[in-house]
């Protein structure tokens, strides 16, 4: 029956084409004297780098700016140096990755001059005190819609389940496990909660608090869609449902987090310059599980034909086992053999009876006959 209860009598098509998109809105704000950040109103347009990306999006959680780069020679920020014989060799690109030595040491910046992109990338934390600089990034909402098609049977579905939802509720719905399983619209915040490990160390920490935590370096998180449909019923029942998890190893105290640099390059007064991004913030990967099951007469066939086959197939396995393996094996065998020769013996009996009966019956006839005989 296990077939039955694990309907071995459906054929699964595990073999969908997914289709997932996503759109992100929302508005931060930084209120810092750093001039890395400043203070400024930051949209999605700015935070969400790159806008198109296959399978995932990224949210800026905490940014370095270095503004206006022009090519040119300046001091490294990193590379100590006390006299010019410290910055050689000459002319190689510096091992920090800022740009090519120039055999020079700055006396006054005590690091050595480089032909860069200058002034060169100051990338300490860009914290204040426990908070990154980019507030409110944790309301910031995203739209998933994705669309799951099973060739075999010709079927197709969406999250954005018509049958459930329309308009008026998309425009005001959040995503919520058992208040709102189907809604297709997620607050950021929500999403890095429920991806939360059960053990880490920062168990102590409240969903807000921990959110600010990862927001400062970044995380990696899976958005999982698992669609499971039994097509035994209307297509209206399948239906996905989310899981979500975190990827990145959070205790790593080497390179934590996730974070990435971007330039944006532009000519003023004639000269070349750029704006240097260095964003950390949170990479959201989009997976998709989908399978799709309806009866099968073939199925269900071949699932019969298998169990019947196992039935005669256990009991070679079980007199194998009970002869050959079993500890006890000498007694099945003898007790076998005593049950065979029990089984024999009404056999042989029934014969004998059968040879006396007929014997007996001819003396009688004889005799009956004998006397028949005599009377005569």
């Amino acid at each position: 029956m296990g077939f039955i209860i694990f309907k071995g009598y459906q054929h699964v098509d595990n073999g969908a084409v997914a289709v997932t998109t996503s759109k992100l809105k929302g508005i931060a704000h930084s209120n810092s004297t750093d001039p890395r950040v400043g203070d400024r109103v930051w949209d999605s347009i700015d935070l969400h780098v790159p806008p198109q990306d296959n399978g995932a999006f990224f949210l800026t959680t905490n940014v370095i700016v270095t503004k206006s780069q022009t090519p040119g020679t300046c001091p490294s920020v990193k590379g100590p140096c006390e006299i010019d014989s410290d910055c050689a060799p000459v002319e190689t690109p510096y091992h920090l990755g800022n740009g090519v030595t120039t055999g020079i040491c700055n006396q006054t910046t005590k690091t050595c001059m480089i032909r860069a992109w200058c002034p060169t990338e100051d990338d300490s934390p860009p914290i204040d005190g426990d908070y990154a600089r980019l507030e409110h990034t944790a309301n910031f909402t995203v739209l998933i819609k994705n669309h799951v098609y099973f060739p075999y049977f010709d079927v197709g579905r969406s999250n954005n389940l018509i049958e459930l939802v329309d308009k008026a509720y998309l425009s005001h719905c959040r995503y919520h496990p058992d208040n709102h399983p189907h809604c297709p619209i997620f607050r950021i915040g929500d999403i890095v909660s429920l991806s939360r490990p059960t053990k880490d160390q920062d168990a102590v920490l409240d969903n807000d608090a921990y959110y600010r935590s990862i927001s400062r370096r970044g995380a990696v998180i899976s958005i999982r869609i698992h669609w499971d449909c039994d097509l035994d019923y209307n297509e209206t029942e399948c239906k996905p449902y989310y899981k979500f998890q975190r990827l990145d190893n959070y205790n790593s105290n080497s390179a934590p987090g996730y974070n990435f640099r971007y330039a944006t390059n532009y000519r003023e007064d004639g000269a070349e310059k750029r704006r240097l991004v260095k964003a950390y913030g949170i990479q959201f990967i989009l997976e998709v599980e989908a399978i799709a099951r309806k009866f099968s007469f073939q199925q269900f066939i071949l699932n019969i034909g298998s169990s019947l086959a196992l039935i005669s197939v256990a009991s070679i396995l079980s007199d194998i086992v009970l002869f050959n393996l079993h500890k006890n094996r000498k007694f099945f065998k003898t007790h076998v053999s005593d049950s065979v020769a029990v089984n024999k013996r009404p056999s042989n009996n029934t014969q004998s009876n059968h040879s006396t009966t007929s014997l007996n019956g001819n003396n009688g006839f004889l005799k009956d006959k004998g006397q028949i005989s005599t009377v005569s």
